[in-house]
């Protein structure tokens, strides 16, 4: 969070080519260890349950989507909306209020009256929208007060930044802050679905969450220096397959519009041939749409998208749209938490994993697809070895909670975990399978989890609120 932070303060001073070249060296690194959630993560997949399909009875939905970042961008606006229109095309474009440029009323009424949408694009595109929650509130009201003027439906954050719990004061029918997978993001975690889902509040009120689909064109093109759209179209043939929801998102500033592939440009003609391809290959097969088209559909249909709420009282995975974070401490961690974390990434939370380096925990999350951050190792079987690396596991810990300020933590008997929750007041829910486990000591679990047949066991604890339980037994989730 600091360094990140401290980033988005020195960002106005760095020139383009060393902020491309930076993230050029740290993506193409990280690209060698997510070639199994990036471009396609398969658990995205899975449609919510209910789920009417696409109308009218189309095969997936295609969405075009761009947002502009500066004057460059403002000027290549209506040049893009124009090659969109010769190709059957239309598409949303997001505009900062508040940012380095104006936003003339003439190119928004020209874009509306050809059928394309406008959106609201952040407030400032600084990357400090989410620093404070009181700010954030006063800017909501900025932000408002510009889907009001403009008649938008839509909003997306900048870098997309994104707190779907404080979102809540935007007033927009939808937004689109988020991706199934992207870990080259500055917040890497992805909604994990390739359909729209309900960010539901308490009672009725909530919005539309559509997240991008397809890798950004600025990551392929400008950090990756990709020669073709092949990953663009390997990615859409698979959407296309599994039904799900193919949302571009693309910037005009970037777009060279004489064929150049520069430092800052990539050339339109990937943008354009993308789109023939589609029209060539899946003529008939797909629901073209605006997002606020696709947020209207999926709101007609939102008791199949719906997150479940319980109220203000137990565990944040009850509450729309928070971040969980699970601590991997042991081997049989993997496939215990493998359809946990499926079910709340499909519930729209964000799944954040620590991984102890010991007993191959880190090769079998490997094996199963899992994006976690590495932390920590064994010492030895020494009873003192033991209690070193515990204590060295949780000092470990602390900078990693810190940053990604988790709503829950969540784990199976992962001792650092529930010290560092305990510690810097992380609500926690602790599990254990058999009647004779206790805590270890460390630290207080907000709540503990075990099966129905154990808690009946604790005569004593039966009646407490922060004893959960469940019926059947651990090895049940292995096979869910």
């Amino acid at each position: 969070m600091l360094a990140r932070n401290i980033y988005y303060e020195l960002k106005p001073f760095l020139p383009r080519r060393l902020r491309f070249a930076l993230r050029r060296f740290w993506a193409i690194r990280k690209r060698k260890t997510c070639g199994n959630i990036w471009p396609i993560d398969e658990s995205a997949a899975r449609p919510p349950e209910g789920w009417p399909g696409w109308p009218p009875g189309k095969r997936f939905a295609f969405v075009l989507t761009h947002d502009v970042e500066g004057p460059d961008g403002v000027a290549k606006c209506r040049q893009l909306a124009e090659l969109e229109m010769q190709l059957g095309f239309r598409s949303s474009f997001n505009f900062i209020p508040e940012g380095t440029y104006e936003v003339p009323a003439e190119l928004r009424a020209w874009l509306t009256a050809n059928g394309f949408e406008v959106g609201v694009h952040d407030l400032n595109h600084d990357g400090k929208l989410f620093r404070s929650r009181k700010k954030f509130a006063g800017q909501a009201l900025r932000i408002n007060h510009y889907l009001r003027e403009w008649r938008a439906s839509g909003f997306r954050a900048g870098f997309m930044h994104n707190n779907l719990e404080w979102q809540h004061d935007i007033k927009a029918d939808y937004d689109a802050s988020t991706f199934d997978t992207d870990p080259f993001e500055p917040i890497p975690t992805g909604a994990g679905t390739i359909f729209p889902y309900w960010v539901r509040r308490q009672g009725e009120t909530g919005f539309i969450e559509l997240p991008y689909t397809l890798p950004q064109d600025s990551t392929l093109f400008l950090i990756f220096r990709e020669s073709s759209n092949a990953i663009w179209q390997a990615k859409l043939d698979w959407l296309a397959s599994v039904g799900g929801m193919a949302l571009v998102n693309t910037h005009p500033d970037y777009m060279n519009f004489e064929g150049a592939h520069t430092v800052g440009e990539f050339p339109i003609e990937f943008y354009g041939d993308f789109l023939r391809n589609l029209k060539a290959k899946y003529e008939g097969q797909y629901w073209h749409a605006l997002p606020r088209e696709v947020a209207k559909y999926a709101a007609e249909h939102r008791a199949s998208l719906m997150q479940r709420w319980t109220g203000a009282t137990g565990p944040a995975s009850n509450r729309p749209g928070v971040k969980i974070w699970i601590d991997l401490e042991n081997t049989p961690h993997i496939p215990f938490f493998n359809p946990i974390i499926k079910e709340l990434k499909k519930r729209g939370h964000t799944v954040v994993l620590t991984a102890r380096d010991a007993y191959q925990t880190c090769e079998m999350a490997d094996l199963y697809g899992m994006h976690y951050q590495r932390i920590g190792r064994h010492y030895g079987k020494k009873m003192i070895l033991k209690a070193y690396g515990l204590v060295v596991r949780m000092l470990q810990l602390v900078p990693f909670a810190l940053r990604e300020k988790p709503a829950l933590a969540l784990n199976h008997g992962a001792r650092a975990q529930t010290a560092v929750c305990d510690l810097i007041k992380i609500p926690n829910v602790l599990i254990m399978d058999y009647e004779h486990s206790s805590s270890s000591g460390l630290g207080q679990s907000e709540w503990t989890m075990v099966p129905e047949v154990v808690a009946n066991e604790r005569p004593g604890k039966r009646k407490n609120k922060k004893l959960l339980s469940y019926s059947g037994i651990k090895e049940d989730v292995y096979v869910s």
